[in-house]
């Protein structure tokens, strides 16, 4: 915990901190529409509701409060890969340490199964996983 929180001390724009994480959501519309809201009144919504599928959304943020958000229809290795891709691109000179749980995805590996090899070595070498090293 220590070391997380070593972290979080300072800002330093030439290894910035990520915290990266992934959410599933369930997509779904109303069966019935609500009732508007009225004066004195409060919308009144249907518990019932029609499943529209699923999706999974990607987040990185830093301690300045910037963030990236994407929504994929999956949470696969080449989603991971092609998130932390774009993730890398907005840091272009910077060792990125990344804050990030123990997901079977998120390894360096992903960005192997997607990239070819001299891409994906370059973007090992961007990143600096804390999850890899033992710490979540």
């Amino acid at each position: 915990m220590e070391d997380v929180l070593d972290l979080y001390e300072s800002y330093d724009p030439k290894k910035p901190v990520l915290c990266v994480d992934e959410r599933p959501f369930q997509l779904i519309d109303n069966v019935i529409q609500p009732i508007p809201m009225k004066k004195g009144i409060s919308e009144k919504q249907d518990y019932h509701y029609k499943r529209k599928g699923v999706c999974c959304i990607f987040i990185a943020f830093d301690l300045r409060g910037w963030r990236h958000i994407e929504v994929r229809e999956r949470r696969t290795k080449k989603d991971y890969a092609e998130f932390m891709k774009n993730v890398a691109e907005k840091y272009p000179e910077a060792e990125i340490r990344v804050v990030q749980d123990n997901l079977n995805t998120y390894t360096y590996g992903s960005f192997y199964e997607r990239f070819e090899p001299e891409e994906a070595r370059c973007l090992c070498r961007r990143f600096d996983s804390l999850a890899t090293q033992g710490i979540s």
